[in-house]
């Protein structure tokens, strides 16, 4: 295993530990929504110890199809904005919130 990615490994995991820490005191949860990462994030944060006192679940959702059952992302804005869009990460991040009702949501598009 390369230096830079122990050093990207305990990085993300520091960051999960501070964003747990930031929610709890706020009494909040989180949830992600990924397409391109197919899970990662939800994984990392869940390496942290107690997560779920903090961390709902994450959608993973790679197709168009997906992100429009799941997310409620519109099919229009899919279309003319393309997947990887921030119009397309905001309508994922709020399908997210809804979806696990939540107060925070994170998400990823990309190539």
């Amino acid at each position: 295993m390369s230096t830079e990615h122990v050093d990207t490994v305990q990085m993300t995991a520091a960051l999960s530990r501070q964003l747990g820490e930031l929610l709890m005191a706020k009494g909040q949860m989180c949830a992600t929504a990924e397409s391109c990462t197919g899970g990662l994030v939800g994984h990392l944060i869940t390496e942290v110890a107690g997560s779920s006192a903090w961390f709902a679940g994450g959608a993973i959702t790679y197709s168009y199809a997906a992100k429009e059952k799941v997310l409620g992302v519109q099919h229009e804005t899919l279309m003319t904005q393309g997947a990887v869009s921030y119009e397309v990460a905001a309508q994922m991040a709020q399908g997210a919130r809804q979806l696990y009702d939540v107060a925070v949501a994170v998400a990823i598009t990309g190539v």
